[in-house]
């Protein structure tokens, strides 16, 4: 399978043991999962207020809530990436040995990592997150 768009209004989705291209999924208010899923090249993720959690390989990923939490676990590849939310956390899970710079930027949230830093390695992957009131924590 190529691509996969999901849309709901305010269902669950659930996906998983893919391996796709690209992945759309948007929502208005319910969760989305997402469980073993392998996209090569880019992933699109929105919600108005439901959570989006997923694990997997997500090729680059764009991914915005509003009201919903964000919980991430890239398992083994890390591409360039764009996080937001408003008023969601954004929980994520970095592959070791992966080399990442994140650019954080919160109005009011805060910030948890193990070892308070925001990069590793080579730095090649980018992740830009923006949360207004969200928190931010990395694994």
């Amino acid at each position: 399978m190529d691509t996969l768009n999901i849309s709901t209004a305010s269902g669950d989705s659930q996906v998983s043991n893919l391996n796709l291209n690209y992945l759309s999924s948007s929502s208005s208010s319910g969760d989305s999962h997402f469980s073993k899923v392998s996209v090569a090249n880019e992933t699109k993720l929105t919600s108005s207020s439901g959570e989006l959690i997923g694990n997997g390989n997500f090729g680059e990923v764009t991914a915005n809530t509003t009201s919903g939490d964000m919980n991430l676990q890239f398992e083994k590849s890390l591409k360039n990436s764009s996080l937001s939310s408003v008023s969601g956390s954004i929980s994520l899970s970095l592959p070791t040995n992966s080399g990442y710079k994140i650019n954080y930027e919160t109005t009011s949230g805060d910030l948890d990592s193990s070892n308070r830093k925001l990069s590793s390695g080579d730095e090649s992957s980018i992740i830009n997150i923006n949360t207004k009131s969200g928190d931010l924590t990395i694994k």
